[in-house]
Order: C-alpha cells, then structure tokens, then sequence
C-alpha cells in the first residue's frame, strides 16, 4: 500500500467545510483511500479571525507547528511515507513550503508540489529576489508539480524544465450518473439563477444580487438562490441591498448546505452566477459542480474560469457590470441557447472533469514516482 503524507488544508476539525481548497483536498483524500492509498493528514492551520498585534505571530508559531509535524512523519516515523504532498498557495507560505520539501529531501521521500489557485503569476512578479529565488528552487527540486491551471505550464517549465502534471477539480462521478439534462427546465417561465460558496464581497455576490434586479426591471422573470457562508454583517448588508433594489421576495439566502441539497437545487437552475474578482481565484469546485448538472456559467475572466467555461457559456471582464451579465443571460435565453450549452457543460465535465478521468492520472503519477525512487534507492 502507498502512504502519502499530506499537508494542505482542510478546514477546522468538527465544523462544516466551506472553502472550496478544504472541499477538494477531503474530496481527493476520500478517492484515494477508496484506491488501496493510505493518507496521513497534517492540517494547515488558518489566521485567527480576530486580526490583532499578536496575530502574525500565533499564525505562524501554528505554521511552524504544522511544518514541524510534517518532519516528524518524515524523518521519526516507523512507517516511513511514500511520498510527501504540500497543497501550496505559495505568498507568504512559500518559507514554511520551502522547509517541508527540505525535510523530505533530507528523508530521501519524493515530493509532490502541488499548486492551487489562481495568484502563482502575481506573486511571484511583485516578489522580493529571495522570494523568486525560494520559489524557483521548490519547483525545481520537486519530483512533481501538479498544477491546478493549465495556464501555469510555461511558467513552470521554464523554471524547472519539468512539465507539470494537470490536477484540475473535478467531481465525484457517482454524483452527477444517472441524471439527465433535459429535465424540462428550458420549458420553465422563470430563469432561476444560482451563487454557491463563500459569501464574500470579492465574489462578485454584489453583482449577482444586482443582476438579478436588472433583469427584473427589463421583465425578464427571475429567481436568485444564493447559498454558503459568510460574516452576518455581510449578509444583512447584502439582504438590505436586495431589498433596496426590489428584489428581496426574488433573492433567497442561506447558509452552508450538505452536497446533496445543492444537488437538488442544481437540477432546477439555470445559469450559475460568478462575477469572482478574488486575488486567489484558480478552478473553482462550486463552477464544476453547477456544469456537471447543466448550469449553464456566467463569469468573470478570473483564475482559470475560462478555461474551464471554454464554449459552455459566457466570460466577462473582472469589471463586468450587472448590465453585462443581465444581457448575456438574455441573449442565450431569448435566442433558445440555453439547452445546446447546457448538454455542452455536462458533456465537458464528463470528458475533462471528474473522478474518473483526474484521479486515475493522479494515482499513475504517484506510483511512477515511487518506483523511480525505490530503484534510485536500490542502485
């Protein structure tokens, strides 16, 4: 059996994951362990809510704890790891990545760098030379990368002269069998709109809400469900916008809900709303999600949206107004696109997408890794 020790993260012991990272990392730690893959999982930390002077060093006294942790499993423990994996957001993370690929290198473990969210590029062009220059050696000692965007490859590639192996999110393909897209919800007299996922200003929840009064005004009939997390202070201003503008019996709002209720509400809807303009931004779970039910997407040119959307729906400028986004709702509407998009999202989830497709790329990489190292150890 193949032991991966794991450092990522993956929300807070006992409370409800909501970040779409905890969500795929649970996710891909579950698939593996359904494939004969031992998973030994130490837990990134989070920055305390409350941001006070303390606060910069109790995080990191909590990131060195963790980073401690990971090099006990690697140096002290009988059951030495196959391999050693860091979910990295790079930033200010990238000193407490740098020691952890120490750690296995000193271990003689094969380490997996594996980059998530949308900010790699950003970074590193407004880095210091010594962050650059950390940077560049953790690609380049890594035995893998995995990347998260395909838009990373190059960049990549010239810094380590590896190619970096594509570890897009996906979903769960016994989710999404058995359900058909022509449920007959082109037939519906109200376009139903969606948001899922972190209820936060940088989301673009503002836009959402006022493209739904938009298209109210112009007679379109619509609904818009937004559904996740976030401060209380931000969802009473966001309800109050709502109201503010007309719109507050079309809006609902609620908070986090178990996978299979959003589910159910994904095989209603129509188009998934996400004018994101988050710094971190990469490949969104909750916009994979919505195209493997048929959610037709309308975005924002952020993170790898646009890959990912491809032909299935519309991407916009990060600056989009409300007015964008009403009208690209209704010219698919109006001009019968909707259910050609919709089939086009389900069939490019199903090719590119889920479990099926990622994790058995992911396990062969895994395995080549391992031999490779165990016949270096051999020799």
């Amino acid at each position: 059996m193949t032991t991966i020790l794991f450092w990522g993260p993956l929300g807070k012991p006992g409370k409800a994951v909501t970040g779409g990272g905890e969500t795929g990392n649970l996710r891909t730690i579950n698939m593996l362990s359904r494939n004969d893959i031992r998973i030994i999982s130490v837990r990134k930390p989070y920055p305390p809510k409350r941001r006070s002077f303390m606060s910069p060093f109790t995080y990191s006294f909590a990131l060195l704890l963790s980073v401690i942790k990971f090099a006990e499993y690697c140096l002290l423990s009988p059951h030495r790891p196959d391999v050693a994996q860091v979910s990295a957001f790079y930033g200010k993370l990238v000193y407490f990545e740098f020691l952890m690929l120490l750690f296995a290198k000193i271990a003689n473990i094969p380490f997996v760098y594996e980059i998530r969210g949308g900010a790699m590029l950003k970074y590193y062009d407004r880095g210091s030379w010594l962050y650059k220059y950390i940077f560049s050696i953790i690609l380049k000692k890594s035995d893998v990368i995995f990347s998260q965007g395909l838009e990373y490859n190059k960049f990549i590639f010239k810094k380590s002269g590896n190619h970096p192996t594509y570890y897009p999110n996906y979903v769960d393909y016994s989710h999404i069998q058995g359900f058909e897209i022509n449920n007959g919800r082109e037939k519906s007299d109200q376009i139903k709109l969606i948001y899922f996922g972190r209820i936060v200003p940088d989301k673009g929840v503002e836009t959402a809400i006022r493209t739904c009064a938009h298209l109210q005004r112009s007679g379109i009939n619509n609904r818009l469900q937004i559904i996740g997390e976030g401060q209380s202070d931000y969802i009473e201003y966001i309800v109050n916008l709502a109201e503010e503008l007309e719109v507050g019996r079309l809006v609902s709002i609620e908070g986090p809900v178990p996978f299979p209720i959003i589910k159910e509400k994904l095989q209603k809807s129509h188009f998934f709303l996400f004018p994101t303009f988050n710094q971190m931004e990469g490949h969104s779970n909750a916009l994979t999600e919505a195209m493997a039910f048929g959610v037709v997407p309308i975005c924002s040119k952020q993170g790898f949206n646009e890959t990912i959307v491809g032909e299935c729906g519309k991407i916009l400028s990060v600056t989009a107004s409300e007015s964008e986004y009403a009208h690209s709702i209704q010219d698919i509407w109006k001009n019968n696109k909707w259910s050609e998009l919709s089939s086009l999202c389900r069939n490019t989830i199903e090719k590119k997408f889920t479990s099926e497709v990622v994790i058995p790329n992911i396990i062969l990489k895994y395995q080549q890794v391992v031999n490779a190292n165990r016949q270096q150890t051999i020799a």
